[in-house]
């Protein structure tokens, strides 16, 4: 489970810092009753509607953005992916506490 948040994470710095062209990212961490959220959001330029290109990559391709989804389904969370263009992304990664 650490492992595919780790690599989640670290894809969404990564795609700030090589396709957003943003000057600040914040990454917040809360805790719930039933699961913890970790955010990632920039105040870059956006992706393209209906895409996973960003304006300043739009002919790049990469499975970054599907890898991300496809980790943290596979440890019962879900990441959304929430953009405009010009108003930066927030990537939001949701992780529900296992019932002991």
């Amino acid at each position: 489970m650490r492992h595919n948040l780790f690599l989640a994470f670290k894809e969404a710095l990564n795609n700030v810092a090589k396709h957003a062209a943003a000057s600040e990212v914040h990454v917040c961490l809360t805790l719930k009753p039933d699961a913890f959220e970790l955010s990632v959001e920039d105040n870059g330029c956006g992706l393209e509607p209906g895409t996973t290109k960003s304006k300043t990559d739009r002919y790049a391709s990469g499975n970054g953005l599907n890898n991300m989804v496809r980790r943290l389904s596979e440890i019962g969370g879900r990441c959304d992916i929430r953009s405009q263009p010009g108003q930066g992304t927030k990537v939001l990664f949701v992780v529900p506490f296992k019932s002991q």
